[in-house]
C-alpha cells in the first residue's frame, strides 16, 4: 500500500490517497492505518451485500506528507 501510494504521490502528482474499506473489516482497517492512512468518517449504507444488506464503509485517506 505504502508502495503504489508513495508511486502516485512521486510519478503522478497525487496529493492525496483515498480508500473505503467495509466499516466492519478491522483487519484490512488495521493493514491501512499500518501504512499510515487515516481514518476520515463513515460513509453510512455506503454498500450492499449479496444478501441485499447495507453496510457502511470507512473512508481513510492518506495525504503526501503523511507519507515518509
Amino acid at each position: 500500500m505504502r508502495a503504489m501510494a508513495r508511486f502516485l504521490f512521486r510519478h503522478k502528482d497525487h496529493h492525496r490517497v483515498v480508500i473505503d474499506p467495509a466499516a466492519h473489516n478491522e483487519r484490512a482497517i488495521r493493514s491501512c492505518e499500518r501504512a499510515g492512512f487515516q481514518r476520515v468518517g463513515v460513509m453510512r449504507a455506503y454498500e450492499r451485500s449479496s444478501d441485499g444488506q447495507w453496510h457502511d464503509g470507512l473512508l481513510m485517506d492518506l495525504l503526501r506528507d503523511d507519507l515518509s
